[in-house]
């Protein structure tokens, strides 16, 4: 009896034990984060201004609005167009508790990208009444901003089990209401990994570009090795220039000149040909010493989700400096409102979709008018 009385008891504790275990599960994404923290530094808190200026307005009527209609290939007949777009700054790895402070005036609808995660704002200013000498829309927003400075052997993270460290893209179906583009859209019937595997409109994926990528990677298996090859490649062999004739990756790949989305959209292809899902970040070089365009690369790496890459720096391989504001992810981004007739020839858009998004897109028709922007630096302090 007390040996089965000893039994019973060693049996009950087990099952204790094992019940509790359950409480004490490791959370992969708290586990992600706490790693990503620990490789941020240098905290800035930041208060910026986006302004998109609009001066000179004229709207045009009768014979003077369908010669212009006709300069711009769409219908004679086609009533005045002003409409614009803009990308909302979101968390990015370096940026975060992203706070929007006020947005005048009142975007007429707010839209979510769902292929990329991105947040749209849409002004409709077709029967607006332009008085004065200009409209502005100003958006303030403020955040923190930090460094990004990973490990140099990082190629062993790079390495760890799916389960201890899911990969965090996460499905994201199209939105509803929004038309199919034409033409070599993303691959959105695909999984979300594939998706960003796939060519594109200006990435391209040719003999060529698979040729070099398997010569870079050969001998390779850690996505991070792979990906470090490609980008020390792109690196060395791009010359900066600017401006920039014609845009994709192929040409990029011709003629090994351009400027940072030259850059960017060779080392997509080029990764995405060695099978690194990866994808375009836009945005800004935001601080007081710099207020420019920028954009640069990410991939998705197993264990570590999205992470930067900017080929135009020489210390631009998952690391990032803690001077930049992104607008938007992804490429040929799905647009609300865009009319039929726009295409990249008269417009910011084609085939209701945009190209990338940075500071404002533009699709206007049967208007004269001078649209310029501003990035205001209010507050710029490191704790």
């Amino acid at each position: 009896m007390i040996k089965n009385l000893i039994l019973f008891s060693i049996a009950l504790l087990l099952s204790g034990l094992f019940a509790g275990c359950a409480w004490y599960e490791p959370n992969p994404e708290k586990q992600r984060e706490e790693l990503i923290r620990s490789w941020l530094s240098d905290e800035t808190e930041v208060e910026v201004e986006l302004q998109v200026i609009i001066k000179n307005v004229k709207k045009l009527q009768g014979k003077e609005l369908a010669a212009e209609n006709k300069a711009l290939g769409i219908p004679e007949n086609t009533q005045p167009h002003f409409r614009l777009w803009s990308a909302q700054p979101q968390d990015y790895i370096i940026l975060r508790d992203v706070k929007y402070i006020s947005t005048n005036p009142k975007p007429d609808s707010i839209y979510r990208d769902e292929e990329n995660g991105n947040l749209i704002y849409y002004w409709n200013f077709d029967n607006y009444n332009f008085t004065g000498d200009s409209v502005v829309i100003s958006r303030r927003l403020k955040y923190k901003l930090y460094s990004l400075n990973t490990p140099d052997d990082l190629v062993a993270i790079g390495n760890i089990e799916n389960e201890e460290f899911p990969n965090q893209v996460s499905a994201q179906p199209q939105a509803q209401g929004q038309p199919q583009a034409q033409g070599q859209p993303p691959a959105l019937n695909q999984s979300p990994g594939q998706r960003y595997l796939a060519p594109e409109d200006f990435i391209e994926i040719t003999d060529s570009i698979k040729e070099k990528a398997n010569q870079l990677t050969s001998g390779l298996n850690e996505p991070v090795a792979k990906a470090k090859a490609i980008y020390n490649w792109v690196n060395s062999t791009m010359k900066y220039q600017w401006p920039v004739q014609k845009r994709s990756a192929l040409e990029a790949f011709r003629t090994c000149t351009g400027d940072c989305g030259q850059y960017s959209y060779l080392f997509i292809a080029l990764s995405r040909a060695a099978q690194i899902p990866s994808r375009l970040v836009t945005g800004f070089m935001l601080a007081p010493d710099t207020v420019s365009y920028h954009v640069w690369a990410e991939i998705d790496l197993p264990g570590l989700g999205w992470m930067p890459v900017d080929c135009t720096d020489k210390n631009g391989f998952l690391k990032l400096d803690n001077r930049r504001l992104v607008s938007a992810r992804g490429m040929n981004i799905p647009l609300p409102n865009v009319p039929v007739w726009a295409t990249y020839k008269n417009s910011d858009a084609q085939n209701r979709r945009t190209d990338f998004m940075q500071m404002v897109t533009t699709v206007i028709s049967g208007y004269k008018a001078n649209i310029t922007s501003r990035r205001i630096i209010h507050r710029f302090v490191k704790k």
